[in-house]
């Protein structure tokens, strides 16, 4: 009798990293796209805005040492899920956000920690 050959469990989980890497990596760097559209809906200076992606590279660079000592003591499933919460809330939050401080603190910030957690650990 031939046996089918069945779908390991190890393959789900690399196309769900995978994935997670992707979004996470791509909502990082998405930023560019939305930059002139932010500045004429808001029409804040270029400088002012661009901080909000320098606040992001600087907090995800701060993050990933304690992205990479959760992932050891704690594994790599829960971090990675925690950090993909943050980050989607970061992104959901900015939709409503008004203000240069709101984007700040939502991507700059919630969004570095969260791409930090669920980028590459």
């Amino acid at each position: 009798m031939r046996r089918e050959p069945q779908l390991f469990y190890r393959w789900i989980i690399l196309v769900v990293l995978l994935l997670t890497v992707v979004v996470a990596n791509g909502t990082r760097f998405s930023f560019s796209v939305f930059y002139g559209e932010i500045l004429n809906e808001f029409g804040w200076s270029r400088a002012n805005t661009a901080v909000i992606f320098s606040i992001n590279s600087i907090v995800y660079a701060l993050t990933a040492p304690l992205a990479g000592t959760l992932v050891d003591r704690l594994g790599p499933k829960g971090v990675i899920a925690v950090g993909g919460i943050i980050l989607a809330m970061a992104v959901m939050l900015c939709s409503v956000a008004n203000s240069t401080y709101h984007f700040y603190l939502l991507f700059g910030v919630m969004a570095g920690i969260g791409g930090s957690l669920a980028g590459y650990p």
